[in-house]
């Protein structure tokens, strides 16, 4: 683990975007129509991302680190939680 998430292109192994936290990155997911990817970290950060431009697009503070998170099937809503803390709903 370290302080990035790493987008690659699978045919040419090219690293395409490195996306940087402040602190060792715990889960990484895809929206369902994959136009956004949601990055946490154990300080209780989380950001989201344009996976194609690597562009950071909101930063949230959750409590406690964040291992888990899942979108809504509509995309709409980032699930978070880890940590024994709460678990919290954002909206888009």
């Amino acid at each position: 683990m370290d302080r990035t998430a790493r987008i690659w292109d699978p045919a040419s192994g090219q690293e395409l975007a490195r996306l940087s936290h402040d602190d060792w990155v715990l889960d990484v997911v895809f929206s369902p129509d994959g136009t956004r990817l949601a990055t946490s970290a154990r300080d209780g950060r989380v950001r989201i991302w344009d996976p194609a431009s690597g562009q950071q697009l909101a930063r949230m503070s959750h409590a406690v680190d964040v291992q888990s998170m899942a979108f809504s099937p509509d995309g709409t809503r980032l699930a978070t939680g880890g940590g024994g803390g709460p678990v919290r709903i954002w909206d888009f």
